[in-house]
């Protein structure tokens, strides 16, 4: 067995020794671009993504509703208009692209045995069911490339330095000297039943994978389609931990409110809290924009992703975002439009006179 994580590894035992409840961050870089990962975990995943990000979304699709994440009669997310069709590719761009999924599957193979080793600790230690574990990714798949996210006239001096520093060559791909990306096809493939990705405020750039288990108190097996937001962590662990929030002033300066909800009675129980029910979600992400109340959404994005008009849709029956109902809806999107204005307000929102690609 690998020896655990020294860092970690000393926390947890200082916290047996002391008989205290100890806190763990574990924040993996991994899947972050440039993808890199050990030649040898690449190399298990050779040959597998060959027949495409097309074939690959369509697998995964089929996967999720079989498995209880997806219902049945989710519709399929829209393609973006920039992904070249799979069939359309060279021979050369073709494998390149594989390449591209082999590298991004080994740094995910990766961080699951990287968790597995702090999991094994915790069993060792007789620690793990009194464990609370939250896993979560901070956005949704990448799917940008080079010129998307460090483009040469906005980024003039990084860009050099990228393209001066790195080989860009096939073999090279995955490897400490390379700067590669995942792409779109991939990207679309990695959550086939949500729109868009990374950088955009549709259900593919804002809901992510997710999982918490704690065996002493957590319902078990269960697939929670309510919404809770990463808010939501600090307020469920502080009252899991019989421990009230902060109040008062902390050098000299009054403390904000947490604004999250604690879950603790949605994840034992399954009860979702009434103010959960009842509140807003703002987002606002490089001049792109959403909220979200209930199963309704509002959806601000540019061409070539949106309409650069305001959007509405009802993500209990088209969680894909597929079909706008704000014509269809006036009252609803009238609605939304004010909670929009209210929370812009209430959190000094600024938006920039311009929409980031990325």
């Amino acid at each position: 067995m690998c020896k655990p994580i020294s860092g970690r590894d000393k926390n947890i035992k200082e916290s047996q020794t002391q008989d205290k409840p100890f806190f763990a961050y574990l924040a993996y870089t991994a899947p972050h671009w440039p993808i890199q990962a050990p030649d040898k975990t690449i190399e298990k995943y050779k040959g597998r993504y060959d027949s495409g990000y097309e074939a690959l979304y369509q697998q995964r699709l089929n996967k999720q509703k079989q498995l209880g994440l997806l219902a049945e009669q989710s519709r399929a997310s829209a393609a973006s208009p920039s992904i070249t069709p799979w069939h359309e590719l060279t021979n050369k761009e073709q494998k390149t692209e594989a390449r591209r999924m082999e590298i991004y599957a080994a740094m995910i193979d990766e961080i699951d045995s990287h968790t597995g080793r702090i999991i094994q600790h915790l069993k060792d230690n007789k620690l793990f069911d009194n464990t609370v574990i939250i896993f979560l990714s901070d956005n949704g798949a990448e799917g940008h490339n080079l010129d998307n996210t460090w483009p040469k006239d906005g980024y003039p001096k990084i860009r050099k330095v990228i393209d001066e520093t790195h080989d860009f060559s096939f073999d090279n791909m995955g490897k400490p000297s390379s700067y590669t990306f995942l792409g779109e096809g991939w990207a679309r493939a990695s959550s086939p039943a949500l729109k868009y990705y990374k950088g955009s405020t549709t259900e593919g750039g804002t809901r992510v994978a997710a999982f918490a288990h704690y065996p002493a108190a957590f319902r078990r097996g269960v697939i929670e389609e309510q919404m809770i937001s990463v808010k939501d962590i600090t307020p469920t662990l502080l009252e899991i931990a019989g421990i009230n929030p902060p109040q008062g002033h902390y050098k000299g300066k009054a403390i904000e409110p947490i604004t999250g909800i604690t879950m603790t009675s949605l994840l034992t129980n399954g009860v979702l809290p009434k103010a959960a029910k009842e509140r807003t979600l703002g987002i606002q992400l490089m001049g792109k924009r959403a909220l979200r109340k209930g199963d309704w959404k509002l959806v601000h994005m540019p061409p070539p992703y949106g309409s650069n008009q305001w959007q509405l849709y009802n993500l209990k029956t088209d969680l894909a975002e597929t079909k706008d109902l704000a014509a269809s809806h006036p009252d609803k999107l009238k609605e939304l439009l004010q909670l929009w204005q209210q929370y812009s307000k209430e959190n000094n929102v600024i938006l920039p006179d311009w929409v980031s690609g990325y």
